[in-house]
């Protein structure tokens, strides 16, 4: 029997019995987007290829005629022969057994007959003769190449990955952590936490350093990736000679007392030459310039300008050398008053009102002096004149200067003429000028 009267007569049993060995089985799927390329060349099949088993089977001719293979077969047995160079394939319809030089192989899927066409499974018989093969998902494209024949790589498109954003933060070190691979650089307020867990470029004024060789203080420029991780930091300082510390060696003054209207203090202080000092004094003024008048010797002077109390006030000396900065403080705080006396005056009451029951008598005076109010009385019970003291009461005006005291009439007298007295003393010792209201008894 012919190989074509083997097929006819086989179709006829697998159209009378249904799908079985030998026969195309019903769950393959004609596999019509399959294309088959041999050599860089496109195959071209009366019957299409099939897919059984994610095994992909084609017509025995089309591809191996075209490897240079020559084909048998042998109706007594059903079997298929194919030799290529010395290498030889015989597969058995429906038979999952093969041999390849006489060794037994044993398939995915067996040879079968297909729409009135032999099919063997592809990858099998190429490789076996010594060829590749190449599955391509995505076009649906089978690539066989024979031995010595450069494979075709199939057409595609290759979209560039998105260059990753990048962030520089300019800004100086505030502390290193070599054991965790971190550096944290302050730029303005924000302290950034920067990782460089690979190598990334370090490089200092003299050329590469390395993290350890970071120091607090350090202007440093980092190129980062969106997760934190350095790409490159670039540092002007790092690894140069630390400068020499400023120093302020003393800081003296000339206030012997209480400083007053018109007064001036002079400050001196020795330290670091070449830089620029300025002294504050606290609660009186801010930055008052200093000048070098010889090399380390800094002088600054200051004119109490208008009245105002402050006692053990603090001076303060600040010496600026390229950024390098040192404070100190005189050892002797100083007392400001900027008048001779002490002040004091009555708000409340008006001279000429009436008053209640208690008299309330408010004022002002130097902060934290003692105020002492008397309320004297003159006046008429029952056509009698009568005089005499409601009493007397002490405060202490507080830091605004204000103070108020209530005083308890031991007997009220109606329509009395009420004099108030009051008498303060500042924290110097010194005297305010008593000042005096009249008032009447409501």
């Amino acid at each position: 029997m012919s190989h074509a009267d083997f097929v006819r007569a086989l179709r006829a049993r697998c159209s009378a019995a249904g799908a079985g060995v030998g026969c195309g089985p019903a769950g393959a799927a004609s596999a019509q987007m399959v294309r088959v390329i041999v050599n860089g060349s496109s195959v071209a099949f009366d019957q299409p290829p099939i897919v059984t088993v994610g095994r992909v089977l084609i017509p025995l001719r089309g591809v191996f005629e075209q490897l240079g293979a020559f084909v048998q077969w042998n109706p007594a047995n059903n079997t298929i022969l194919a030799t290529r160079a010395g290498t030889e394939v015989q597969l058995t319809i429906g038979s999952r057994i093969a041999f390849v030089n006489g060794s037994q192989v044993t398939l995915d899927v067996p040879a079968m007959v297909g729409a009135g066409r032999t099919l063997v499974p592809l990858r099998f018989v190429s490789e076996a003769m010594g060829a590749h093969v190449q599955w391509e998902s995505v076009s649906r494209t089978v690539y066989v190449t024979s031995s010595g024949a450069a494979q075709p790589v199939p057409p595609r498109v290759i979209q560039p990955p998105p260059a990753p954003r990048q962030s520089v933060i300019q800004g100086s070190v505030v502390r290193v952590d070599t054991g965790a691979s971190r550096l944290y650089v302050q730029q303005g307020d924000q302290v950034y936490t920067v990782i460089v867990t690979a190598d990334p470029a370090i490089s200092g004024p003299s050329g590469s350093i390395s993290l350890s060789q970071l120091r607090v203080g350090d202007a440093v420029t980092v190129t980062m990736n969106p997760q934190g991780h350095a790409i490159a930091i670039r540092s002007t300082t790092a690894g140069q000679q630390p400068p020499a510390d400023v120093r302020i060696t003393s800081v003296t003054h000339n206030a012997q007392g209480a400083m007053r209207v018109g007064d001036t203090l002079t400050v001196r202080m020795r330290g670091t030459p070449g830089g620029d000092a300025h002294f504050t004094i606290e609660g009186v003024t801010g930055a008052v310039p200093m000048t070098e008048r010889q090399s380390g010797v800094y002088v600054g002077r200051y004119t109490i300008p208008s009245p105002f109390l402050v006692q053990t006030a603090r001076v303060l000396v600040t010496l600026n050398v390229d950024g390098r900065v040192a404070t100190a403080l005189a050892p002797t705080p100083i007392t400001v008053s900027g008048s001779a006396n002490a002040t004091l005056a009555i708000l409340s009451p008006a001279s000429g009102t009436s008053v209640g029951t208690p008299v309330v008598v408010r004022g002002i005076a130097t902060p934290g002096a003692r105020v002492t109010v008397r309320v004297d009385y003159r006046g008429t019970v029952l056509l009698f004149p009568v005089s005499g003291t409601y009493g007397e009461a002490t405060t202490t005006a507080d830091a605004s200067g204000n103070w108020q005291v209530s005083i308890w009439p031991s007997v009220r007298i109606p329509n009395a003429t009420l004099t108030i007295t009051a008498q303060a003393e500042d924290p110097l010792g010194r005297e305010a000028t008593p000042v005096t209201v009249q008032a009447t008894q409501g």
